[in-house]
C-alpha cells in the first residue's frame, strides 16, 4: 500500500487571533500533516507570526484577497503536485485533537469515501457547533446518527449531503474526478456547491465520529439580516446545483422566491433600506452572472480536474 502523504490546506486572512492554537495542534497531531498556508493579504501580522514561530510551514502569499475558494484551490494545486494523497483543508479558526488526522484517513483508505469530515465542536470542545449540528445533523434528518450516539451504538461514519467546508479530508481521487472549488463563488456557498458536485458525480460525503475538532468561533443565533454577498449565494447554489436543471420550477424555488420577496417588502415597510437594497443587489447580480453559472454547470458535470492547474504526469489514468 503507498505511504500516505497528507497535507494540510489552511487559508488565513488576519487569523492572528487564532493562528498559534490552530498550529500547535496540528503539531501535537499522532500523524504530522504537511502544513501549507495561503494568506489572503492578512495585514495583522500573519504570516511574520508564523514565518517566525512555524517555520517549517510552507507559506503561500497572495497580493489581494482572492477569496476562499481560490486559496484552496492554489493549496490544493501545490500538494497536490507534490504527491499528496490526502488534502485536508482546515479553517484558521479550527484546533484538531491527537487523533483527528489519522481517524480521518483511515476511514478514507478502508471505504474509499471521496471527502470526509469530522464532528465539529465548539471553540471550547464542550458542545457541538451550532451550525454543524444544524446543517449536518437536524437539516439531513439524521436520526441515524443521533439515534447511535444515544443508545452507545456509533458507527464508524455517517453519510450526509452537506457539511461545511472548516476540516474537509479530500482524496487524490477526489479531486482528480471533482476538482476544486468553483470561482463563481467568492466568498460562502463555494461547499454547498462542492457538495453538490459530489452527489452528482456518485461520490460519498461523510462525517467521522471518532475524529474531532474544536471550532472557535461564535454564532449569535438567527441573524435575519443580509449582505449581497450572502443573497448572491444562496442564488447560486440554488442555479448552479447540477442535480437540478437549470430552468426549472419546484416547489422549493418557489418558496425561496417568495421567502426573499416577502423579507424585501418587510424591510422596505420598515424602512430599513439597507437590508432591501442587498436583497435587490445581490438579484441584480445574479441576473448578470447568468451565463457564468450555465458555463459553470457544463464545466461541473464533467469528470474532471476542474479549476486547477494540476501537472498532467502526476494525474491517474
Amino acid at each position: 500500500m503507498k505511504q500516505r502523504k497528507i497535507y494540510v490546506i489552511i487559508v488565513t486572512y488576519n487569523g492572528m487571533k487564532w493562528i498559534d492554537n490552530c498550529l500547535s495542534s496540528l503539531l501535537n497531531s499522532t500523524e504530522k500533516g504537511i502544513p501549507i498556508i495561503i494568506d489572503n493579504c492578512s495585514i495583522d501580522g500573519t504570516v511574520d507570526y508564523v514565518r517566525e514561530h512555524f517555520p517549517e510551514v510552507i507559506i503561500i502569499q497572495n497580493k489581494e484577497n482572492v477569496g476562499f475558494g481560490h486559496a484552496n484551490n492554489q493549496g490544493i494545486e501545490y500538494a497536490y503536485n507534490n504527491g499528496g494523497t490526502h488534502f485536508f483543508l482546515l479553517n484558521q479558526d479550527a484546533y484538531v485533537y491527537p487523533d483527528t488526522i489519522t481517524e480521518m484517513a483511515d476511514i478514507q483508505d478502508k471505504y474509499g469515501i471521496a471527502l470526509v469530515s469530522p464532528i465539529h465542536l465548539n471553540g471550547k470542545g464542550d458542545v457541538i457547533d451550532q451550525q454543524f449540528f444544524e446543517y449536518s445533523v437536524v437539516s439531513e434528518h439524521n436520526r441515524e446518527m443521533v439515534s447511535d450516539f444515544l443508545l452507545d451504538n456509533t458507527k464508524e461514519y455517517y453519510y450526509v449531503g452537506f457539511v461545511n467546508a472548516a476540516a474537509w479530508m479530500m482524496t487524490r481521487n477526489c479531486v482528480e474526478k471533482i476538482g476544486g472549488f468553483d470561482p463563481i463563488f467568492f466568498i460562502y456557498g463555494e461547499d454547498s456547491n462542492y457538495c453538490q458536485r459530489i452527489q452528482y458525480h456518485k461520490e460519498r460525503l461523510g462525517v467521522v465520529p471518532k475524529a474531532l475538532i474544536r471550532h472557535d468561533r461564535e454564532i449569535h443565533g438567527n441573524v435575519k439580516s443580509y449582505n449581497k454577498r450572502a443573497v448572491l449565494s444562496l442564488l447560486l447554489k440554488t442555479y448552479a446545483n447540477i442535480n437540478e436543471p437549470f430552468i426549472k420550477i419546484t416547489k422549493n424555488r418557489i418558496a425561496f422566491h417568495f421567502w426573499m420577496l416577502k423579507n424585501s417588502i418587510v424591510y422596505l415597510c420598515k424602512l430599513k433600506f439597507r437590508d432591501w437594497w442587498y436583497i435587490i443587489a445581490g438579484y441584480g447580480t445574479y441576473i448578470s452572472m447568468i451565463p457564468k453559472v450555465i458555463k459553470s454547470r457544463k464545466k461541473n458535470i464533467q469528470v474532471a480536474c476542474n479549476y486547477l492547474d494540476l501537472e498532467r504526469e502526476n494525474i491517474n489514468g
